[in-house]
């Protein structure tokens, strides 16, 4: 009989901002060691799961920030990972108009 090992392959959280044409969100997806980004939403379902979420509207004003949010993958328009070379801080400022 032969024995069959288990491989434990540990998915990767990754910083991103994911950008739609109403919205920006700043969370994690869970990448597979050595998967870019491109081949991830090449995959992905429908929905794409992201973790420690907060959304913005397109004033950079924070609408919402939750544990959990699925984002329809056909929504998104770009993708970015976030780094110490990121800013968006141009974008965090809130503008009511009344």
């Amino acid at each position: 009989m032969s024995e069959t090992k288990s491989i434990d392959i540990k998915a990767i959280n990754k910083e991103v901002y994911i950008f739609t044409g109403h919205y920006r969100v700043k969370g994690n997806i869970s990448l597979m060691p050595n998967e870019r980004q491109t081949d991830f939403l090449l995959n992905a379902r429908p929905f794409v799961a992201v973790t420690n979420a907060e959304v913005f509207d397109q004033t950079g004003c924070e609408l919402l920030k939750v544990p959990f949010i699925n984002v329809h993958r056909d929504h998104i328009e770009a993708i970015a990972p976030i780094s110490n070379e990121t800013n968006l801080d141009e974008l965090n400022t809130c503008q009511i108009v009344i």
